[in-house]
């Protein structure tokens, strides 16, 4: 009976080792792929762990920590220290600007090359689902400038049984941001060189790199100038202007329609039924989808007092930050708004992309009234 607790004693602890090795010796699943036609299947290539657990943004942040019997915090490492660091590494995917993503948005992704299926498994195995999204700026002069802000993505969902030919499909959303402190050499993650995938079917819409980056997650600045009755003010303003918006868009849809059916160009009744249904998606209905989205996967914390003397119940911080980014994904084509976008990632207060938002809606009344007229 001894011999017997002997070796299952022995077989569990070599199980063990192999698991823990997974991680630290660099995607050893992924060492050997090849990207090129081959008949090794996909499902043994980005298999994880038993002992994983996706448990989101949260098990990302936790991951390297752990609740001692007195319960303080402290890092899980072999080295000891008295100091907790709230820096990361995280494998990152760099796309252009007008890629941008923010709170809440879904991407979807196809992971083909070498690089992007090594990012895919460390995302899996090591950090929860969550990898990065960083973007690439074309300044004046003709350079490329990563911006210092990255999106923190979480897999939602993938599909692995393609095929080795069409890489992992992978959808992703946008859970939090963070501060690129460094990106890591080749020799200092021990990764493949960051290059641009040879092949021209690789990667997401358009050709994209991967990187390591030394980052730490970045939360909003606490609200010292403004009150919480005043950033509501900010907030309602900018859903009736979102509001005010939609609806002389819709009134020129409908101007456009009409002027097109007395003009006798309705002689397809598919184009017809086609715009029929542009009508019924309407930039405040995006903004309201977006609204829900970006309140849903927001993980920050929040500190909220109830008790107010205002007749109207005020928003919380955490409902005027959903509205302060679902501002900026009302418009149907979300690259148009490229600038806009770029600078609310990059803000640090829900106010500052609340005002943005006022100032930039004020705007696009005009220039909707604008287009109105010229029906």
């Amino acid at each position: 009976m001894t011999t017997i607790k002997k070796v299952l004693g022995l077989v569990w602890c070599t199980f063990l080792f192999l698991i823990t090795d997974r991680c630290a010796s660099g995607f050893s699943g992924l060492s050997n792929f090849n990207t090129g036609k081959s008949t090794r299947s996909l499902s043994t290539v980005a298999s994880t762990s038993p002992l994983t657990r996706l448990n989101g943004i949260s098990g990302w942040r936790d991951a390297d920590y752990l609740i001692a019997n007195n319960d303080d915090l402290v890092q899980y490492s072999d080295n000891i220290s008295t100091t907790i660091s709230t820096t990361r590494q995280i494998h990152t995917i760099i796309v252009p600007s007008d890629q941008v993503t923010l709170q809440g948005e879904k991407k979807y992704f196809q992971f083909h090359s070498r690089d992007e299926l090594q990012l895919f498994q460390q995302a899996i195995d090591c950090n929860h689902g969550i990898f990065g999204l960083g973007f690439i700026i074309r300044e004046e002069d003709g350079d490329d400038v990563m911006m210092n802000t990255i999106q923190l993505m979480e897999i939602t969902e993938y599909n692995m049984n393609l095929g080795v030919d069409f890489g992992i499909f992978c959808t992703a959303q946008t859970v939090g941001r963070a501060s690129v402190r460094t990106i890591l050499d080749k020799e200092d993650d021990h990764d493949t060189t960051t290059t641009f995938p040879d092949d021209e079917s690789s990667s997401t819409e358009n050709r994209s790199l991967t990187v390591t980056c030394e980052c730490e997650e970045q939360f909003d600045d606490q609200e010292t100038y403004y009150s919480l009755e005043d950033a509501n003010k900010m907030a309602r303003d900018v859903v009736d202007l979102i509001g005010n918006v939609s609806d002389i868009e819709q009134s020129v849809s409908l101007k456009s329609l009409t002027n097109n059916y007395d003009s006798g160009n309705d002689d397809d009744d598919d184009d017809d039924d086609d715009n029929d249904e542009e009508c019924e998606e309407t930039r405040q209905g995006r903004f309201h989808q977006a609204y829900r989205a970006a309140i849903d996967s927001d993980s920050q914390g929040y500190i909220y007092d109830s008790s107010s003397g205002e007749e109207k119940p005020l928003l919380s911080w955490k409902q005027m930050n959903a509205i302060s980014w679902a501002a900026f994904s009302s418009h149907s084509t979300l690259a148009i708004d490229e600038t806009y976008r770029l600078h609310a990632m990059d803000m640090g207060t829900i106010t500052s992309r609340l005002k943005l938002a006022s100032y930039w809606h004020a705007d696009a009344i005009l220039d909707a009234e604008e287009t109105s007229k010229l029906i």
